[in-house]
């Protein structure tokens, strides 16, 4: 390092690095504050803050400072992290441990139960140089200190657009081995879709068993605590701990919420704390129960009626579980909070689940997981009244066109080239996910506003259902503002590719958007997509569906209403292939009397020779 006093080594340090060794000295102060059943080593940590912090920072720290915000959420998060830490390793022989956002952390060299252990730091590396002087530094050390650890790898990376698994595949890590993942004060400093991106990349890189021990992002409120004491927060993300858990499970962990409260509780201390996640792999036992919190999604499916309960332990030839019971107050109180948006998207779901009912053997789709959405979320009165007039027009349409998109979409990812990115435009509560029995490496991109993810996340969580997917990244975007490459744009910071081929879905969406916003969407998945891609399109309602539910007394919300063929037109403009589904062809497919809905099957083909030119003639099927 350039600088050898503290003020020079400070003045040299960014406003994250300066956190990290801000966050160290509040671990050697907040301390104190624990039971001495509950104090963890801090002579690591005194050494490097004594090395690095100049006096006037540490006066801030001091143990006038020692009850107020931040040392507390240090000792607390730092204990409670290393308790969980330890039963990993401990109890479940946990013998690899990757160590997210390390900075500072000084894990390796204090925690004297990691004998064994082999850890991974992964990094930035901005503060690696004086971390190895001092720790690493041999005779020239300035702290005599070990490591605790059979072995330490630094990993120098951007977790903000690393390829992880192959990062930590090359630095020697046993992807068939469990492994612990610390991701300790990091998750608030990346944008929402690059946390996504990380936790669907951790979960493709564990083994069955492996746990991921995280600390959420600060809420607004915890923020605004900070600032009345004068510490200033530079993180991207502010959200609720529960926020955070939703996406945990979108990307296929289990998770037990342990909250701010029950960590009071538990280490007799008053004033801000961060809750935890602790999080496993599917398929192996559950973490431990180390607080008196209980696992988030364990209280939802408890709270949930019997049904659901049942299809979470269903195998998935069983029938569709019975109708929720009456009564059921948990998804009375679930309903209460919802949007519009929201019930609305219940309601299809609804559909869904009543449409399976209507299909031949072979025809029929998985109806279990509409099932656990409408059994937690919609009160038993609310579906009679939407099943009361008789069956409404949408429960066909519904079952159709869900039967057919999934048998167009695993025809498309399991043709060659072999797809493996599959990109779900206005995802809404569509459980795919979770339900199609994806090609090993699928990946999937669900592109949506979000207002529903939190709400199929938790459902999907606690009906206990395993992701079918490799990895599921829900990105946060605006469908309607596609232009100038914004589409491509936010699909990359998710890690999907443009050089590799994918399978895109636009279900019930291009209705809702006008002309020139669908023209948008379609050129922008156009060129998001590798040549051999596949794009399945629901058609808009015509103006003849218009006027007969207009008759029935029911209001279309739709701003474009077109004809299958001019759809088409528009797809080609944009410089797709098309092959047409109308809703005759597709009713008698599946042997019912009516059925007006078309789709469209489409292609970006390298044997067409670019875009616009060559295009095949639009078939009906």
């Amino acid at each position: 390092m350039p600088g050898t006093s503290t003020d020079e080594i400070w003045s040299e340090l960014t406003d994250v690095e300066r956190t990290g060794l801000t966050s160290a000295a509040c671990r050697v102060y907040g301390r104190a504050l624990l039971a001495t059943e509950h104090q963890y080593d801090v002579v690591v940590d005194e050494s490097l803050v004594a090395a690095c912090v100049p006096a006037s920072v540490l006066a801030e720290y001091g143990t006038d400072k020692a009850k107020e915000a931040v040392p507390c959420i240090m000792a607390v998060r730092t204990a409670e992290l290393d308790h969980h830490i330890k039963f990993a390793v401990m109890e479940e022989g946990i013998k690899q441990l990757v160590i997210l956002g390390a900075g500072l952390d000084t894990r390796a060299w204090r925690l004297p139960w990691l004998t064994g252990v082999k850890v991974w730091e992964v990094d930035s590396g901005s503060v690696e140089p004086l971390k190895q002087k001092l720790l690493l530094g041999g005779n020239s050390s300035k702290l005599k200190a070990s490591l605790a650890c059979a072995s330490r790898t630094f990993i120098k990376a951007d977790l903000e657009q690393v390829a992880l698994p192959a990062m930590l595949t090359a630095a020697g890590y046993d992807a068939s081995k469990p492994t612990v993942f610390l991701v300790e004060g990091l998750i608030g400093y990346l944008s929402y879709n690059q946390g996504n991106v990380l936790f669907a990349q951790l979960h493709a890189a564990a083994a069955p068993g492996s746990f991921l021990i995280a600390s959420a992002p600060p809420n607004l409120a915890m923020r605004e605590g900070c600032a009345k004491h004068g510490v200033q927060t530079h993180h991207q993300v502010y959200e609720e701990p529960e926020q955070t858990e939703a996406r945990l499970l979108a990307a296929g962990w289990t998770c037990r919420l342990i909250s701010a409260a029950d960590q009071c509780a538990k280490y007799q201390v008053e004033g801000m704390v961060s809750p935890l996640l602790i999080c496993r792999r599917p398929h192996g036992p559950p973490p431990p129960a180390a607080t008196t919190a209980a696992k988030t999604t364990a209280a939802l499916l408890a709270a949930a009626p019997t049904s659901a309960r049942a299809a979470a332990a269903t195998p998935a030839s069983v029938p569709a579980p019975t109708p929720v019971p009456a009564g059921n107050s948990a998804a009375d109180a679930v309903w209460a909070g919802l949007t519009d948006v929201e019930r609305t998207a219940l309601q299809v779901s609804l559909y869904r689940l009543k449409g399976a009912e209507l299909l031949k053997e072979g025809q029929r789709y998985d109806p279990r997981y509409d099932a656990a959405l409408t059994d937690m979320c919609m009160p038993k009165a609310r579906q009679d009244d939407l099943l009361s007039l008789g069956p409404p027009l949408g429960i066909p349409m519904m079952a159709i066109r869900t039967a057919e998109i999934d048998h167009q979409m695993l025809s498309a990812v399991n043709s060659e080239p072999q797809p493996r990115q599959v990109v779900i435009l206005g995802a809404g509560l569509d459980p795919r996910a979770w339900r199609l029995a994806w090609p090993a490496g699928t990946s999937l991109f669900e592109v949506d506003t979000g207002s529903v993810e939190a709400m199929k996340s938790r459902v999907m969580g606690a009906a206990g259902f395993p992701l079918q997917a490799a990895s599921r990244a829900h990105i946060s975007f605006d469908l309607s503002q596609c232009s100038e490459g914004r589409l491509q744009a936010a699909l990359s910071s998710a890690g999907y590719s443009p050089s590799l081929p994918s399978v895109w879905l636009c279900e019930g969406l291009i209705g809702y958007l006008t002309l020139d916003a669908g023209q948008a969407l379609m050129q922008a998945a156009y060129d998001a997509a590798y040549e051999g891609s596949t794009l399945v399109m629901t058609a808009p309602p015509t103006a003849w569906m218009k006027k007969q539910a207009e008759e029935a007394g029911r209001k279309l919300h739709h701003v474009t209403i077109e004809e299958p063929k001019d759809l088409v037109k528009r797809l080609r403009s944009a410089g797709w292939s098309c092959h047409l589904n109308t809703g005759p062809a597709l009713a008698r497919k599946y042997g019912v009397d009516k059925y007006h809905q078309a789709q469209v099957v489409c292609r970006k083909g390298a044997q067409h020779g670019g875009r616009r030119s060559g295009m095949r003639r639009c078939s009906i099927m």
